[in-house]
């Protein structure tokens, strides 16, 4: 029974000086998850410290099933996201992404500023790393991602007439001047390599469509770059602004 838990965990929480704000508010949340069939199990401190990862504790540790998608059923979920929202669909496509915590990182921007889904290009990528859950406070829970090759991710986003919006260091085209209205993928690689030179190469298709935009952010001081979480995060709001400027999205 609930109550019968209820008073386990909270004499746990007490006895490890939780505040009593707090513990109304787990409370709450026990009810609410137990009441979706999700099971509840009481710890002894020295149990917990076991299972816990990392020096925050929030005396909750969850154990969930990993999910990602494939890039068939991105393309259902994005058409599904189009009906709702009324905007073309907007990705996050990232390359060689190495420290976890800024996958998490992006991940948070990615969620705060409405991008649709998360594209890994890569054969396979740990996205579940639990720094890369931590990082990205839940976001990880609630944007579908796709790990692909990038050959097979250059290839659907060019099917699906998704600009890419590569983030390079030595281009002229800024960041400032696109058209973020459009169906459209804002591509970032990692911070010591960038992107690979795949992400480069024009076909005549993406001349047609004009699909291939290769872009820079200004960077005005002695530094050559920005984190990539820090430049993922300019990118995605600056893509929010342009929707919200034309009425898109507010």
């Amino acid at each position: 029974m609930f109550s019968e838990q209820k008073v386990t965990i909270e004499s746990l929480l007490h006895s490890s000086n939780t505040n009593l704000n707090r513990i109304d508010e787990l409370s709450c949340f026990f009810k609410e998850i137990t009441s979706a069939g999700v099971p509840l199990i009481p710890l002894s401190s020295a149990a917990f410290e076991k299972v816990r990862f990392g020096d925050r504790d929030e005396g909750i540790v969850a154990v969930v099933k990993e999910k990602t998608s494939t890039l068939t059923e991105l393309e259902t979920i994005l058409d599904r996201r189009r009906i709702e929202t009324g905007e073309e669909p907007l990705v996050a496509t990232l390359e060689g992404i190495e420290k976890p915590g800024n996958f998490g990182a992006i991940l948070r921007s990615a969620d705060g500023a409405g991008v649709d889904a998360l594209i890994v290009a890569a054969s396979t990528y740990d996205v579940f790393n639990p720094n890369a859950v931590r990082a990205s406070l839940g976001a990880i829970f609630h944007i579908p991602i796709v790990v692909a090759p990038a050959e097979d991710v250059i290839v659907w986003l060019r099917k699906n007439r998704l600009q890419r919006v590569t983030a390079l260091c030595d281009e002229s085209l800024s960041y400032l001047h696109l058209d973020y209205s459009r169906p459209t993928s804002i591509v970032l690689g990692s911070e010591a390599h960038g992107l690979t030179t795949q992400w480069s190469k024009e076909t005549q298709e993406d001349i047609e469509f004009d699909l291939l935009k290769k872009t820079r952010l200004p960077m005005l001081g002695i530094a050559d770059s920005l984190n990539v979480s820090a430049a993922a995060a300019v990118f995605f709001y600056e893509a929010r602004r342009v929707r919200s400027v034309i009425g898109v999205h507010n």
